[in-house]
């Protein structure tokens, strides 16, 4: 089973290390239009607004309740895993289990 990490997107760093982490986007507000950082919004685009723009944008972290959901779907993943192991133990041969593990 995997180690899963769960941070802010203000969490800077590299691409090829956050494909990796849970990150949970916080919010970035322009004038009357909010954002969710990573999801709604790029950084690119997040400073080219910022360039033209004369107010600048507010942030927010993320609620507790969106790391709750990232918390919850997490466990819900463990839980399935947990399941899928055993149901995997109760299989007699190398063969077999080999098999159970493909089709997972």
């Amino acid at each position: 089973m995997a180690v899963k990490i769960i941070v802010g997107s203000t969490c800077d760093v590299e691409e090829n290390i956050k494909k990796d982490l849970i990150v949970v986007p916080l919010h970035v507000t322009f004038g009357d239009e909010d954002f969710l950082d990573s999801v709604d919004i790029t950084k690119d685009e997040f400073y080219e607004r910022l360039e033209k723009k004369e107010e600048f944008p507010m942030t927010s972290q993320p609620t507790p309740v969106a790391f709750m959901d990232v918390y919850k779907e997490t466990r819900q993943l463990l839980l399935s895993y947990l399941q899928s192991y055993r149901e995997l133990i109760k299989v007699p041969s190398l063969q077999e289990k080999a098999l159970k593990i493909k089709s997972l």
